[in-house]
């Protein structure tokens, strides 16, 4: 190199940077990093919320599967829901069994032959056929949904395990 060039680059090399070269090289060198968050935020975007029990992801949309197809322990799809085989009336409450369970009412008169019983396992106190004891009642059970359609879950006084019993539900 001879000296004339070699002093050109050295002035170029000692001579300051304007702000407006400074401002460049900083955004060159943060580039890389805006790609990759721009990229992330892409992926976080295409995330598509998943469909509920009685619905498939057909062309992106959530569709409902067929009326009576099943759903969950003793249930069926119906109209885009998941809910006991028949409808229950107003007074009842669906279990995950499929059995339709009459709260206990606030006088506690369930009718003839049936009671309140403790609370069930999953909260609400449902009436029960009174007839019938420890000896009678012994499939063991944390939940609704391992219990006979017609039964629940429910804690009992026996004094032997299990102490979660299937206990029957009034009919009607």
């Amino acid at each position: 190199m001879d000296a004339s060039r070699f002093d050109a680059v050295a002035r170029s090399i000692a001579r300051a940077p304007s702000r407006r070269q400074l401002l460049a090289l900083v955004i060159a060198g943060m580039a890389p990093l805006l790609q990759v968050g721009a990229g992330e935020a892409r992926k976080r975007r295409k995330t598509k919320k998943a469909c509920g029990p009685c619905a498939k992801r057909k062309n992106g949309k959530c569709k409902p599967d067929a009326e009576g197809t099943p759903c969950a322990d003793g249930k069926i799809c119906r109209s885009g829901r998941c809910e006991c085989q028949q409808a229950c009336p107003s007074d009842r409450e669906c279990l995950a069994n499929g059995s339709c369970a009459r709260l206990c009412p606030a006088s506690f008169d369930c009718g003839p032959g049936c009671g309140c019983g403790l609370a069930s396992v999953e909260g609400p106190q449902f009436c029960i056929v009174s007839e019938g004891g420890c000896e009678f009642f012994t499939q063991g059970c944390e939940s609704n949904a391992e219990c006979p359609i017609g039964q629940h879950c429910m804690t009992t006084f026996c004094l032997t395990a299990p102490f979660n019993r299937c206990i029957s539900l009034c009919p009607g």
